[in-house]
């Protein structure tokens, strides 16, 4: 739906499951090899998950951040106004 929409879609498949990559893959989404790779190079970062993998995702995605210093855009411009920037 994203994609249809004009927008990139883009994920890392390390450490999914057969099936995720087969839905990635029939939905056209470009993989990148690793999380921080995705939060190099997306402005909005959203998670489908079921509920009882959310804070792990969560997890994940904080410290592939914090590793890199790479952050979405809308998280850039939230921790830069929350630092008085």
């Amino acid at each position: 739906m994203l994609g249809r929409g004009g927008h990139e879609v883009v994920t890392s498949l390390a450490g999914r499951s057969a099936r995720t990559a087969r839905l990635v893959a029939e939905a056209g989404v470009a993989v990148l090899p690793q999380l921080t790779d995705v939060l190099a190079q997306v402005e909005l970062v959203l998670v489908v998950t079921p509920p009882g993998a959310a804070l792990e995702a969560a997890r994940a995605i904080a410290a592939a951040a914090a590793s890199t210093g790479a952050l979405p855009k809308a998280c850039a411009d939230r921790v830069n106004r929350c630092q008085g920037e």
